[in-house]
């Protein structure tokens, strides 16, 4: 090999070690959903195939003993059992894939910036999957002011900061975990066990108004450690921000009647036609695709076979024609965003206020496995070059991983409506 040219094995090395320490790096700061699902002694598997169900351990508090008992006479132990819960373990992965020459023309890093993606990618990936457990599926939800229905959140009455809501609305989570004994993240001098929650950034913006916020900052001193993403707290309720808190976009109650699609649309697309205009105007928020009903996520279509939701911007309407920005890029470039899926000719297009969990957990709520060969995040892969020319390298990520939720009564999910209108999606 000449002097000063770099072998395949260099660069494959190269690029392994720039992702690995991405990685390392993304999971240390990025993470937030995953920062919380316990992992036991027994949760690290070896020799585990994908699909494979584990039983994790955990412990219950023991009922309270109030009765006297007898001087004379022994008692009778009480037989203690650990509490199991089921993890089924999946492989989870993606790769993308650079050349050569681009590696040759790109200005900048091209390997870093990747791998960067990546890493960043398995994080939001992870986030997205470990959230689930926690806001999906509970069986106790509150609601704002005691609705009944999701649609019947509206963005005056119903937000945090609303009167009646706030801290009153908040205690009902929090005194639902800690009358079901659920472990705390600390406890302060009081004796009371501080939970967590992980709110999508449009709810954020709401958190400073409400009675009770404390930001991060006014006691960070008082805390062994802050939490990735941690804004502040609310009577004992720590709370962290993601994109990937959980929202549910035009679920809340109506602005205006809703439409239809006049034609399918496809991702990256920045207009829509629509059957009719029920009030359709610039500068409105407006959500597409079938709602999400509480149970299903209608954002994975490849899942539920729903039309995946998405909300955005009115720009311009012309007759039947309105202009939008959305979370996608358009094909145009990234000066013009578009939408973010493809969505089917008669999908609904509905105007209506958004709606935002708020799930309330402790540190044992969740609980996590996963195959000891891979790693507790997944591992960095890079393979190849594998075609004639050695040109093309595969940059990727694996691991093999589960989760779910021990105790029923362990988290608790409240429902508010957002203060104001946001460009949201859930991924």
């Amino acid at each position: 090999m000449a002097s000063g040219t770099t072998g395949t094995a260099e660069r494959t090395n190269s690029i392994q070690t720039i992702l690995t320490t991405a990685m390392e790096f993304e999971v240390a700061r990025g993470q937030v959903f995953g920062q919380f699902p316990k992992v036991p002694s027994d949760g690290a598997i070896s020799g585990v195939d994908a699909g494979d169900t584990v039983q994790l351990r955990y412990q219950k508090r023991l009922p309270l003993s109030t009765g006297t008992i007898n001087e004379k006479a022994d008692i009778t132990p009480r037989k203690v059992t650990d509490d199991k819960v089921s993890v089924s373990l999946n492989e989870y992965g993606d790769t993308t894939q650079i050349s050569r020459f681009g590696e040759i023309v790109t200005k900048g890093n091209l390997k870093a910036e990747v791998s960067k993606a990546v890493a960043d990618q398995l994080v939001g990936s992870m986030d997205s999957l470990a959230g689930r457990q926690y806001y999906e599926g509970n069986p106790v939800v509150f609601r704002a002011n005691a609705n009944t229905s999701r649609s019947g959140l509206d963005s005056t009455n119903d937000v945090l900061s609303a009167s009646g809501v706030g801290m009153s609305f908040l205690a009902r989570a929090t005194s639902t975990l800690r009358g079901a004994g659920t472990p705390g993240f600390q406890t302060d001098g009081m004796g009371m066990n501080h939970y967590a929650t992980v709110i999508h950034t449009a709810l954020g913006q709401d958190l400073p108004d409400t009675s009770g916020y404390l930001p991060a900052l006014q006691y960070k001193d008082g805390v062994d450690t802050l939490f990735n993403g941690e804004m502040g707290e609310i009577r004992g309720l720590r709370f962290t921000e993601s994109e990937q808190g959980k929202v549910y976009p035009g679920a809340g109650a109506t602005a205006q009647s809703a439409t239809t699609l006049n034609g399918a649309v496809v991702a990256g697309a920045t207009s829509v036609v629509y059957t009719s205009n029920t009030g359709l105007t610039v500068g409105d928020i407006w959500t597409l695709g079938t709602l999400e009903d509480g149970v299903t996520v209608a954002t994975e279509p490849e899942v539920d076979g729903n039309d995946p939701v998405e909300s955005f911007l009115v720009t311009a309407v012309a007759s039947s024609t309105a202009t939008v920005v959305g979370f996608g890029n358009a094909s145009s470039g990234i000066d013009a965003p578009g939408l973010r899926y493809d969505h089917a000719s008669l999908a609904p297009l509905t105007e209506a206020d958004l709606v935002a969990a708020i799930p309330v957990f402790g540190p044992d709520s969740v609980m996590k496995a996963y195959a000891s060969e891979i790693g507790e995040f997944g591992q960095g892969v890079v393979s190849g070059p594998f075609d004639s020319l050695k040109r093309f390298l595969n940059i990727g990520w694996y691991a093999v991983m589960g989760w779910n939720r021990t105790h029923g009564l362990w988290t608790v999910r409240l429902e508010v409506a957002t203060k104001f209108p946001a460009i949201a999606i859930n991924e």
